[in-house]
């Protein structure tokens, strides 16, 4: 199979946050709202994702999680998705996470800990 490289980003483009597993608690969002400030202070636009806020052990079911990620994939502004905390229950939505479609709208994609999965 042959490497995938998404464009580049510069400024004026637009990054989705996602959580598509653990929700975001405590100092966790306290770091993601220092991070969307930064992106937009260097003049990125930001988007976030419907169950982004969510709070808990996990932000969401395992469908409205990837339905999150899936609509974020398709999206055309969105050039970057940044999953905001990792967690293991991300291997819980590789079922419904529409590959094809990431393929055929390729964007850059990060995320740190049990979110590897999904690279």
């Amino acid at each position: 199979m042959k490497l995938i490289v998404p464009p580049k980003l510069k400024r004026g483009d637009t990054i989705a946050f996602v959580s598509p597993s653990a929700g975001l608690a405590g100092l966790f969002k306290y770091r993601v709202k220092r991070a969307i400030k930064w992106f937009r202070d260097e003049g990125f636009k930001v988007k976030l994702s419907k169950n982004f806020w969510k709070t808990g052990y996990i932000a969401g079911s395992p469908e409205e999680r990837a339905r999150d990620l899936n609509e974020t994939i398709l999206d055309k502004e969105v050039k970057a998705i940044i999953s905001a905390i990792g967690g293991e229950h991300s291997i819980q939505i590789l079922r419904y996470v529409d590959f094809e479609a990431f393929r055929k709208n390729p964007k850059i994609f990060s995320g740190f800990s049990d979110i590897t999965v999904l690279h």
